[in-house]
């Protein structure tokens, strides 16, 4: 029996006043309403109702997002497509940033990106050039997943300008930076962000308990991961707690399993197989791929752990496919690695290893194979030690000894030189802070002129000190070598220096860098300073190019970084690498003069050297000179 147009219209506004009456007095779907919403949706379907659908669609689909039902929340988007065509309006926008999201999670990347992209179309026609932060923000955790980090940081810093620094979704959006700078290896920047986040959102606790769960949980697991365990497990079981007390279990999933890595790395075999086995069906049986590989991976390391290799090898031989699925090379080398240290006692050994697994496979035992080999070899050279060899090597020791009191004795002399410098450089600002200061005393008000004197010269004294410091503790901090990733480094820093880049239009260029044993953070500092100086000294008529490649030559690695800048004139050229020494023809230029010396310093303690070639007017050319892996 059809309803008459009467009906349609009481039935519609009934539906209307219960969403307002909703959004006034509710702001997260909770369990018992996903019934009710439910029919209402199939109702509003009946109606023909775009408007109506569309409200309910999206507060369902957000709470089925959450809840880990994405099927279900799938089959309601295609009957709504099925009903209607998609209009420009704010709700069809959030829906289609939630189904992007969850298509997402299932893996599917390719369908996820075509949501998106009619999000962004929806969004240009309504806001015109202003892109929703809701909107970037979930693009961003797509681009994370695709390994664009440069993209999806300029998503995420156009959020944060439109964001309050104290919402939810500013903090939602520093988890996402978070994310990128823990890729690039930079965990230090990436815990401070994700600390920064789960402060900011502890007091949204009650209205969006799931933005605090993902936060919480989502800073627990980069603890765990840099053994600040006693922390993590405070985050986890928060969030965890939270969950709970909102009913929602799959909420839970993500801290469980990440509270279940914690114990594993403190050893606890035990009782992170237990935080498993209380989650395992559940998200054995959903759709979110990511989620499902972490449990397959810490799963089968907890049953080898407690014994029960055979229980782990079925695990993985029932979920392989996955790993080809995910694409996530990282947690394939780790599940190939499992599967090896049960496979390898065996004497008919299972074959799920593909060809390229076994190269790949191979090739990593090698490595360690022939590391181990290489530590065997120095402790037999070690114990074989003749006399004769002891007496050369006290020897040397001395000698070396009084070649590094010659040293200390010339830094000494270079530390007064420096502290002479150093004090009569930060006198002046601080001079020119009391004269207008006591001007404005004479004068009983605010001048701004004066104000901005003031305020320009404390900002120069700022970054003296703060380019003094790192200058300082090059040299002098412990230096923490290992195997960096050069590409990683660079894209690191132009996130850093995104301001500079976006304000001068910059344009830089980087590919196939190699690997080099460094400090991390002083390499990183290092190629900060040089890229920073080449934005910043570029006629402003040019669009500043930077291009950073690389070579080897004999055992060392050639890594150049060429500009198309003002130049250095020759005769600078012999002292451009000292402290404080700035070029005449830059002074229009703010600086400090400190850059490019500890760039040196850096070289210097890096068994390196940095050089330079320039020609004035047309750029310079800074080439870092480091010692090859292993020569």
């Amino acid at each position: 029996m059809s309803l008459s147009e009467k009906n349609i219209e009481l039935r519609i506004q009934q539906l209307q006043d219960f969403l307002k009456k909703y959004n006034l007095n509710n702001r997260f779907l909770l369990k018992n309403d996903v019934d009710l919403f439910i029919l209402y949706f199939n109702e509003s379907l009946t109606l023909e109702s775009y408007e109506i659908s569309v409200q309910i669609l999206e507060k369902l689909i957000n709470y089925l997002r959450n809840s880990g039902q994405y099927l279900i929340a799938i089959d309601h988007y295609e009957k709504f497509l099925n009903q209607f065509e998609l209009q420009k309006d704010e709700h069809t926008l959030e829906v289609l940033c939630q189904i992007g999201a969850i298509f997402r999670r299932i893996g599917d990347f390719k369908r996820s990106k075509i949501e998106f992209n009619v999000a962004f179309k929806i969004s240009k026609e309504i806001n015109k050039s202003r892109i929703p932060p809701t909107l970037s923000i979930n693009y961003s955790a797509l681009l994370i997943s695709l390994r664009d980090y440069s993209e999806a940081f300029i998503h995420l810093d156009k959020a944060l300008q439109i964001l309050d620094k104290n919402s939810d979704g500013a903090a939602v959006a520093k988890t996402n930076i978070a994310s990128i700078f823990s890729e690039l290896g930079d965990t230090d920047k990436a815990i401070e962000l994700y600390l920064e986040a789960a402060d900011v959102i502890t007091n949204h606790k009650e209205q969006k308990p799931n933005y605090f769960i993902t936060i919480f949980s989502n800073t627990g697991f980069i603890l765990g991961t840099n053994n600040r365990s006693k922390e993590a497990k405070i985050y986890l079981k928060e969030a965890i707690q939270t969950a709970k007390n909102i009913n929602n279990i799959q909420l839970s999933l993500y801290p469980k399993i990440h509270l279940s890595y914690v114990y594993l790395k403190e050893k606890k075999f035990k009782k992170a197989l237990q935080e498993i086995d209380n989650v395992f069906d559940i998200i054995y049986r959903g759709n979110d791929i990511r989620l499902k590989i972490d449990l397959i991976l810490y799963y089968s390391k907890c049953l080898i752990e407690t014994d029960q290799k055979e229980k782990a090898l079925k695990i993985i031989k029932e979920n392989y496919e996955l790993f080809d699925h995910s694409k996530l090379i990282k947690k394939k080398r780790e599940l190939l690695k499992i599967q090896y240290s049960i496979l390898k006692n065996k004497k008919n050994k299972d074959d799920i290893f593909s060809v390229m697994d076994q190269i790949v496979l191979l090739n990593d035992l090698i490595e360690e194979e022939s590391n181990k080999k290489n530590r065997n070899k120095i402790d037999m050279l070690t114990k074989i030690k003749s006399i004769k060899e002891k007496l050369l090597l006290e020897k040397k020791i001395n000698e070396k000894n009084n070649e590094m009191n010659l040293i200390l004795q010339k830094k000494n002399k270079e530390l007064d030189n420096f502290v002479s410098i150093a004090t009569h450089d930060l006198r002046s600002p601080i001079r020119t802070i009391n004269s207008f200061g006591k001007l404005l005393e004479k004068k009983n008000k605010l001048d701004p002129e004066y104000l901005g004197f003031i305020l320009k010269s404390s900002e120069q004294m700022e970054s003296l000190l703060d380019k003094l410091s790192d200058f300082a503790k090059v040299g002098i901090s412990k230096i923490d070598l290992k195997e960096i990733d050069l590409n990683k480094i660079i894209k690191s820093v132009l996130i850093l220096l995104h301001y500079n880049i976006e304000e001068k239009k910059a344009i830089i260029t980087f590919d196939n860098l190699p690997n080099i044993i460094g400090d991390k953070d002083l390499i990183k500092l290092l190629f900060q300073n040089l890229i920073q100086n080449a934005i910043k000294y570029t006629d402003k008529k040019k669009t500043p190019f930077i291009n950073i490649s690389s070579e080897i030559i004999e055992n060392n690695y050639i890594i150049t970084v060429q500009d198309n800048g003002l130049g250095i004139p020759q005769k600078d050229l012999i002292h451009i690498f000292e402290p404080f020494i700035r070029s005449e023809e830059h002074q229009e230029f703010e600086g400090t003069g400190i850059g490019l010396a500890t760039c040196q310093k850096i070289a210097k303690v890096h068994n390196g050297e940095i050089k330079v070639s320039s020609i004035l007017g047309e750029g310079s050319q800074f080439k870092l000179l480091l010692p090859k892996i292993n020569s």
